[in-house]
């Protein structure tokens, strides 16, 4: 007898039915080829079901699963993945959840193992300049779907530690194109780093400013200017701010005796004052 693993639930005791004809060795079905394009799905947010779905009609692969296993799980991932398993691990990632190859070629969707829960691995390297070879300090490794990253340090070394999972690594640092890698982590794993200068390209830059005629060429005086805003900003005590006062606090001016309104500009005299208002 064969069975036929199009997506849909499998009651409890089926799915052990199921494992049980796999442990025996049991051919089951034929399954589609899974030698497909890479895939591009965003599921996140999604149920887990409904992600699973997405997957499944864009790959046309053979899933079962126990409905129990997926109940209130989401997955939170934007895939973009060379082949199936990648793109499958990714839309499991975070859930607790994993999957087994069938020998017909499907796929069922399975608890996790305890100690393959728990288990990561250690992504290392040395990034620098493509061209010069020199080190990079603090540039930056980011793996955005477990949101986890760290940078170099002084010698250009990084150290990157996530879950046993496919694992998505972007490699940045300013003024340089990003580098991303895609990668199944089974063990610790060595990866150096060349990124490439970027080519930066705008609009044209412009400039302006008004020119001042030269100072020989002027035949105003000496002037100051005292901003509104500057006025408004000076406490007063009942009524309103006073104009006089405020030219007493310019530096170089002296007010009058008492009862006059005269002012004392760098040591000339109260008539040869001129206000503009």
């Amino acid at each position: 007898m064969s069975l036929f693993l199009r997506y849909r639930p499998l009651p409890t005791s089926a799915l052990a039915i199921l494992l049980r004809l796999l442990n025996t060795g049991l051919v089951m079905a034929q399954s589609e080829s899974d030698s497909l394009d890479a895939i591009h799905i965003d599921v996140q947010g999604y149920p887990l079901v409904d992600a699973i779905q997405q997957l499944v009609e864009k790959t046309e692969i053979d899933v079962a699963y126990d409905p129990k296993l997926l109940h209130w799980k989401r997955s939170n991932c934007k895939v973009d993945a060379p082949d199936i398993e990648i793109a499958f691990r990714r839309v499991l990632a975070g859930t607790g959840l994993t999957f087994r190859r069938l020998e017909s070629g499907g796929y069922v969707v399975v608890k996790r193992e305890k100690g393959q829960a728990n288990s990561s691995h250690t992504v290392s390297g040395f990034l620098q300049d493509a061209r010069s070879g020199e080190n990079f300090v603090g540039a930056n490794v980011y793996e955005p779907n477990q949101k986890i990253g760290t940078a170099s340090n002084a010698f250009g070394f990084y150290s990157l530690t996530l879950p046993a999972d496919s694992a998505t690594i972007v490699f940045s640092y300013v003024g340089y194109e990003s580098y991303v890698i895609e990668m199944v982590l089974t063990a610790d794993t060595k990866v150096d780093i060349a990124l490439d200068p970027a080519v930066l390209s705008s609009d044209g830059v412009v400039v302006a400013a008004e020119r001042s005629a030269p100072i020989e060429e002027r035949t105003q005086m000496s002037a100051v200017e005292i901003p509104i805003h500057q006025i408004e900003s000076i406490p007063t005590i009942m009524g309103e701010r006073d104009l006089v006062k405020a030219f007493q606090l310019m530096p170089g001016v002296r007010g009058g005796s008492e009862g006059s309104s005269g002012l004392f500009v760098r040591g000339g005299s109260a008539g040869s004052d001129a206000c503009l208002a």
